[in-house]
């Protein structure tokens, strides 16, 4: 049976639905908070100046923000931002809805001198720009801002923004699942717009202690056994890369030796898998230590192993609720919108794991991780007008 509505509470509605919000999203405005922010230094661990930025902005707007405790197991000098804006009186019946955000970027990531050209924003070419994910926080505050301002009937409103995301999700693997109440949310972290990833995959951190026996390498190298021979050989029997359409592995790391005259005796090397299927991630993971296992017994070394599921996947269907919302969302804009699946994860991954339905969505920021990084702004502001016409007509 359909609520029945009292009169304020129908005019509301119908201006809601009636509502033009590309013309209530400040370009200029979004554009000048992005700038501020990518030259605020906030490498992974490092993201407490960003941190007291966003919350003076949140504050500002009246909404209660602080950090919480997650600092204590990431080793970060802030814990995740956490922000609330209660629902408008009008809005009653609304969900709750979470938007996110991550404060931290990758490498070189400081002393950023951001460059405005006519449909994009890059850096000076010695750095990454910091849109990943810089930009996402730029239109978070700005949806904020414009339903503060124009007084948009919302429902209640969680703000995440988290640190360490680019090191393993961390902020949003250690944030406690109290402090979140929405059943629904967006992670503001991927570069097209008019897609939104709805399936990203698990994955798999893979590190492997390497032991050989050192001797000297030109005096009596038969007496040892090189542990870099053995990790080369294994690494050389690894399907790595493309594994298939779902799966992907990476050998990221090789730290080993002491000197070019020593028969190497411990390596160490890190790398991981990723896979839409859970069973593909752990046949990739398996069939990489087996590969380590028989190159140490064929050379008669040793090996030990660390793996561990660094995250769950996001596997949402086009049918549920979210997806609809925000493709009505789209088609009101008269813009198209795709569902897609992602090689890449997001801290909608861990959101996901405590049942709310997640997903990424576009913000225009392109050749992430890259000196070439650049944010086209056509796709930014499109970002904020989605998310703002989703969250005043939910």
């Amino acid at each position: 049976m359909a609520t029945k509505l009292e009169p304020g509470e129908k005019a509301a509605k119908a201006a809601a639905q009636n509502l033009n919000v590309k013309g209530l999203v400040n370009k200029d405005r979004m554009v000048r908070n992005f700038l501020d922010m990518v030259q605020i230094n906030s490498l992974s661990r490092k993201e407490g100046r960003l941190a007291r930025f966003v919350m003076e902005q949140l504050s500002s707007l009246g909404m209660a923000a602080a950090v919480d405790d997650s600092a204590s197991r990431t080793n970060s000098d802030t814990g995740n931002v956490i922000a609330y804006l209660p629902a408008s009186p009008a809005a009653s019946g609304k969900p709750s809805f979470l938007l996110s955000a991550h404060m931290d970027t990758v490498a070189p990531g400081e002393g950023i001198r951001p460059i405005v050209e006519s449909d994009r924003i890059t850096s000076d070419g010695s750095t990454i720009l910091g849109g990943d994910c810089k930009s996402g926080i730029a239109v978070i505050l700005e949806v904020l801002t414009a339903i503060v301002e124009n007084n948009l009937p919302h429902g209640d409103i969680e703000v995440c923004l988290t640190v360490c995301e680019e090191i393993g999700l961390l902020g949003s693997k250690y944030i406690e699942a109290s402090k979140i109440k929405s059943k629904f949310g967006l992670v503001l972290d991927s570069p097209n717009a008019h897609a939104l990833v709805i399936q990203a995959p698990a994955g798999d951190n893979v590190e492997a202690t390497i032991f050989g026996l050192e001797a000297h390498a030109g005096v009596c190298p038969e007496k040892g056994i090189s542990a870099i021979q053995i990790a080369a050989h294994a690494i050389g029997q690894m399907r790595l890369g493309r594994v298939d359409r779902e799966t992907t592995a990476n050998i990221g790391s090789i730290q080993g030796g002491m000197a070019v005259n020593i028969v190497p005796s411990k390596v160490v090397i890190k790398g991981e898998a990723r896979s839409l299927s859970l069973a593909k991630l752990d046949a990739q993971t398996k069939h990489m230590r087996t590969c380590l296992e028989k190159a140490a017994r064929k050379f008669k070394g040793d090996v030990a192993f660390n793996i561990q599921r660094g995250y769950m996947p996001v596997n949402l269907s086009p049918a549920s609720q979210l997806a609809k919302w925000v493709r009505q969302s789209a088609q009101d804009l008269k813009e198209p919108l795709v569902f897609a699946a992602s090689g890449g994860a997001s801290d909608a991954n861990n959101f996901s794991l405590h049942g709310m339905q997640c997903a990424n969505l576009g913000t225009g920021v392109r050749d992430i991780h890259t000196l070439r990084e650049w944010l086209h702004l056509k796709d930014f502001l499109f970002s904020a007008q989605l998310t703002l016409n989703l969250l005043s007509k939910l």
